[in-house]
Order: C-alpha cells, then structure tokens, then sequence
C-alpha cells in the first residue's frame, strides 16, 4: 500500500500573482476614472465661468471702443482746429484699436466658452457651430 500525492508548488505563485496584478490594474483602471472626472468637471466650471466673465468683459469693451471712437474723433478736430497735436491723435487711434482687438477677443473668449460648455454637456451640434460661425463674421 502507498500514497501518492502531487502538490504543484509553482502553480499557487502564479495564482497570486495574476491576482495582485489584476487588483493593481482595478485601481489603475479607477484612479484614470477619478481624474477624468475631476477634468470634466473643472472644464466645466470654467467654461461656465468664462461665459458668465464674457458677458461682462464683452460689455466693458464695448464701452472702451465706444469711449476710443469718441476720443479719435475729438482729437481729429482737435488737430483741424489746432488745439492738438499728431501724436495725441495717433494715441487717440492706437488706444481705440487695442480697445477693439480687446472686444474682438473677449468676444471670441465668450464664445470659445460657450462651445466647450455645450460639449462637456453633450449638447454641441452642427447648427450651434453654423451659428458661432455667423456671429464671428462682423458687419
């Protein structure tokens, strides 16, 4: 009479390791699941943030480059009348230009906000583009 028995020593090695390898990639798989999140999360707060600040700044440019128009004109006849100088009128002109390259860019900000909104909320579609796209045409 005898026993035989047969214990595979390194099959068990193997075992455990496919198992820790397999939890080591669970928390991988979830740690990439918790900071896509978080980036959707932060990108939509800060598109909401930036149309909220757009429309302000959109409004506050529009004041500047109303506000530069009237100083290059009152400058210009400041000049016919000879009361000014050249260079108070050629300030005149550089400061309403940076005004309107400030509006031209709070309102392409507003707008770039908009877009990454409706995107992070599945909302973006062909027509919303059509219409951005007309908007960025100036008349």
């Amino acid at each position: 009479m005898g026993v035989s028995f047969s214990w595979p020593l390194f099959q068990g090695g193997a075992v455990a390791s496919a198992v820790r390898q397999s939890r080591a990639l669970y928390r991988e798989a979830q740690a990439s699941y918790d900071a896509a999140e978080r980036d959707t999360e932060r990108q939509t707060r800060a598109a909401f943030r930036g149309i909220v600040s757009g429309i302000q700044r959109i409004g506050a440019a529009g004041r500047a480059v109303d506000s530069g128009s009237g100083a290059v004109e009152a400058s210009r006849r400041n000049v016919e009348f000879g009361t000014g100088t050249e260079f108070d009128l050629l300030n005149a002109q550089n400061n309403y230009y940076a005004a309107r390259r400030a509006y031209s860019q709070s309102r392409y900000d507003y707008l770039t906000s908009v877009l990454t909104l409706k995107q992070q909320a599945g909302r973006l579609s062909e027509r919303d583009l059509a219409a951005i796209d007309d908007l960025l045409i100036e008349p």
